[in-house]
């Protein structure tokens, strides 16, 4: 059975009321508070653990700014990616619909023909064959 609460929690509890809870309660901070703290500074002015999202400023410099060699590589970087879509493409595009050591896939309404028949195991029936 569980252990009864002692007499003194319990009054208490009876004779709390909001305002002395509202009083005594931890106020935590609004969101305008937290935001204007420095980013190194938590709650117990402790350092943050791993790394803390800065922005990127290894990016390479605006076309404005480069000398002509920076020019001319940029330009090199964007031709060769070019040339290797187009090359990719053109690569893909010659491709054959299907491999040729496959058979093409035939409608089951189909008839049978000799070029497939041979392929998949069945017998081309000719109207003669009955007659023979």
């Amino acid at each position: 059975m569980h252990d009864p609460i002692p007499a003194v929690e319990w009054q208490k509890f009876l004779t709390d009321s909001e305002e002395a809870i509202r009083a005594t309660a931890p106020v935590e901070p609004t969101a305008r508070e937290r935001t204007a703290r420095p980013l190194e500074e938590t709650h117990a002015g402790e350092r943050p653990v791993g790394e803390l999202w800065q922005n990127d400023t290894s990016a390479e410099p605006p076309w404005r700014q480069l000398d002509t060699h920076g020019k001319l590589r940029r330009t090199g970087r964007v031709i060769a990616a070019a040339a290797t879509l187009v090359l990719l493409l053109t690569l893909f595009s010659c491709l054959p619909d299907a491999p040729p050591e496959l058979p093409r896939p035939r409608a089951p309404w189909a008839p049978v023909t000799g070029e497939t028949a041979s392929v998949t195991g069945e017998a081309e029936e000719s109207p003669g064959a009955d007659a023979m």
